[in-house]
């Protein structure tokens, strides 16, 4: 499928009105989970994600299954995992569904705070990619791409490689990046340390704008002309460009990181059925073509059935994933340091 057509779909999907439809076939786990869930009666899940993908998926889960109110408010997962910790020490937590990464979870998973569920069993999710002991279920990820400004740039003059960004037509503030050093803390896992560090000194010389955080400042950025270039989320491009008919597009990069996200149920909450009902619905296709249609966020995994997964496919870059373990995502926060230094000098 071509990457125009691809698009195409992703428009239609933004632009089709309707719920999910429920699955062909639930398994007697998820019948008797949901049957336990109606007794609780409601679930309360937490996400850093667009309001809209939030009511979407709030809207969609009660459709599915009824009986069991979902409550959805914005958070990110660091913010929901401290929250949770909190509460849990004098009583029960009210966030009872989350988003995390792997080194954000940690905390919750020392303390004891993450139920352990057959996703796979129950919802059909696919075994591969479920973490610590049934405990972390893949959720959607966020892709990386190289975003321009389309009346500034054409598509062949934009650097597919990420040692292009030193091309000399990009110093002097035609560049953004972010501070934190974001998603440099990545690749040391293809390339080494030293490479990416020394990549990273180079890049500050170009003198690019550097955002406190990212996401929305790179987009305004390239949007508004400040910036003619930058890596950022795939997702953020496409609700600039498909739905806001901004001057921004993407290229793929020879290495494209791919952060993954997981939902989880918390431990120690007043819903503990409903809060493993949501957490593994979440991952299932279903749900996923809501918050995709809603966010353009994704699973990429071909299994996810996602449009976002057809055009990293097709694509053909390498891809590089953050970490699995938390070991390795130790070391990348230790590198996202080093990165954040040479950026910024703290």
């Amino acid at each position: 499928m071509t990457r125009t057509r691809i698009l195409s779909t992703m428009v239609a999907l933004c632009l089709t009105v309707g719920g999910a439809n429920a699955l062909a076939a639930d398994s007697a786990e998820l019948k008797a989970l949901h049957e336990a869930a109606r007794k609780e009666g409601k679930v309360l899940m937490a996400a850093g994600m667009p309001p809209k993908a939030l009511r979407a998926l709030r809207t969609g889960f009660n459709k599915r299954f009824p009986g069991v109110q979902a409550k959805v408010i914005a958070s990110t997962g660091s913010n929901a995992a401290s929250r949770i910790l909190t509460e849990a020490k004098v009583g029960n937590a009210t966030i009872e569904v989350a988003q995390t990464t792997t080194a954000s979870g940690q905390p919750l998973l020392d303390a004891g705070l993450v139920q352990s569920v057959d996703y796979s069993k129950t919802f059909g999710v696919p075994r591969k990619g479920i973490l610590f002991g049934n405990r972390f279920v893949p959720w959607f990820d966020l892709v990386y791409v190289m975003a321009y400004n389309t009346k500034k740039l054409s598509r062949d003059q934009v650097p597919t490689t990420w040692e292009g960004m030193l091309a000399p037509q990009w110093k002097g503030r035609k560049l953004v990046l972010i501070a934190r050093g974001h998603p440099f803390q990545y690749l040391p896992k293809v390339w080494g340390e030293e490479k990416v560090l020394d990549l990273a000194r180079k890049l500050k010389a170009q003198d690019p704008i550097m955002t406190p955080r990212g996401g929305a400042q790179v987009i305004e950025a390239i949007v508004s002309g400040q910036a003619l270039i930058g890596p950022i989320h795939l997702n953020r491009v496409l609700t600039a460009k498909v739905l806001k008919k901004a001057p921004i597009d993407y290229v793929w990069l020879n290495v494209t990181p791919v952060l993954h996200f997981y939902s989880y149920a918390v431990n120690k909450v007043a819903n503990p059925n409903a809060a493993q009902l949501m957490a593994g619905w979440l991952a299932t296709p279903e749900a996923g073509r809501i918050m995709e249609k809603h966010s353009f966020r994704a699973l990429t995994s071909l299994e996810s059935q996602s449009e976002t997964g057809k055009l990293l496919a097709a694509s053909k870059t390498r891809t590089v994933a953050t970490a699995l373990d938390v070991k390795t995502a130790r070391q990348e926060k230790k590198w996202q340091d080093q990165l954040r230094k040479i950026f910024v000098g703290k």
